[in-house]
């Protein structure tokens, strides 16, 4: 029992409490009874098993649900997800677990969600119209799984809004035009990583607002480029061995095309590109000879005129010579390249006797 005095507090023990003591004492009642009022109010419920409800920033009733890397075999139930007559469910992320499925029934109630991740999990088989109830949602990953092949009818709804869509990592080996057809929204695919081997001039023929098109590590022999909008296309690590000025569409931005088996390109592809900003050419074994002239001139022209950027410039390697194509640019360097009779690896020795000799990047001759 306390007992009060003017300037202490007195215990039943003697013992007595100095001012300061009673302000920390105090001060931890409140964070107590501030955590609790806190965690109620961020706190979205029920929540399922081994998973985060909180509210989503700036909201009052926007519920993210976070259940990465749980063990989840199938997806969670709407009784054990944060009622629907108090919360709105935009979040939801059940990526790295063992889902085997995605039945349209068990994701019909998240009619609010905004973004969807089930990225890393087992599922090798989706169904018809799986997310045709999902009128609002607007990211969809579905990377990392063990997917083959897409039914034409995944995506049916007209009121459907994806933007951002993730198929990488999947074991994809073609991509039908039905498959886009009703993501009119569709603003970035990513389907890096795949087996794909050929694309349909098409494809992106209903998707006006793409702007992102990934496609790197696949198997593309050829690609036509042409029904694409305004964007930027990551090509790299194909197996791309030319490219064609008609094969692509005016307004592309960007264009990576690392690593692929290109050795030769037609200067006029870059004049069918006059809005391109920067493009990646390393990685691909250039035949420097006299046909290459031409394209080694003109990007060396819009690099001065345009800004046109050359992402890793001093990577791109002649691999018949083993230098950097763009140290080549001496117009007596140049000449020993397109001399008929004479063997261009001797005239380059006499005009560049260090040819061989590992140069500083960013040195032209």
């Amino acid at each position: 029992m306390v007992t009060w005095n003017r300037s202490r507090k007195k215990l039943r023990y003697g013992q007595s409490l100095a001012p300061v003591h009673i302000m920390f004492l105090r001060f931890g009642v409140f964070l107590c009874i501030f955590g609790a009022v806190f965690q109620t109010a961020t706190a979205c419920t029920p929540c399922p098993s081994m998973c985060s409800c909180t509210l989503k920033s700036g909201t009052t009733d926007e519920c993210e649900v976070e259940c990465q890397g749980q063990g989840y075999r199938t997806l969670p139930t709407a009784a054990e997800m944060p009622a629907a007559a108090s919360w709105k469910i935009v979040k939801l992320d059940l990526s790295n677990n063992d889902i085997e499925e995605v039945p349209r029934n068990n994701i019909s109630f998240l009619t609010n969600l905004q973004e969807l991740s089930l990225r890393g999990n087992n599922i090798s088989i989706m169904e018809d119209n799986t997310f045709d109830d999902l009128e609002e949602l607007e990211v969809l990953d579905l990377s990392s799984n063990h997917i083959t092949q897409f039914p034409d009818d995944l995506f049916e709804s007209p009121n459907i809004i994806i933007k951002h869509l993730n198929i990488s990592h999947l074991q994809l080996t073609s991509i039908k035009e039905s498959f886009l057809r009703k993501l009119k929204e569709i603003e970035v695919l990513d389907a890096s990583y795949n087996r794909i081997d050929r694309l349909s001039s098409n494809l992106f023929n209903k998707n006006d607002k793409i702007q992102l098109f990934k496609m790197s590590n696949n198997d593309l022999v050829s690609v036509d480029l042409r029904r694409f909008r305004k964007y930027v296309s990551d090509l790299s690590y194909n197996k791309l061995t030319s490219i064609e000025a008609s094969h692509f569409i005016t307004s592309i931005l960007q264009l990576d095309l690392t690593g692929n088996l290109i050795s030769s390109v037609d200067p006029s592809v870059l004049d069918q590109l006059p809005n391109l900003q920067n493009i990646s050419l390393a990685g691909n074994p250039w035949e420097c000879t006299c046909s290459l002239k031409d394209f080694h001139d003109k990007l060396i022209q819009l690099e001065t005129s345009s800004g046109l950027i050359l992402v890793d410039k001093w990577n791109i390697r002649c691999s018949n010579l083993d230098v950097p194509m763009f140290n080549l640019t001496n117009t007596a360097l140049w000449s020993c390249l397109c001399k008929k009779k004479q063997n261009p690896a001797s005239c380059l020795a006499k005009q560049w006797p260090k040819i061989r000799s590992k140069r500083a990047p960013g040195k032209e001759v």
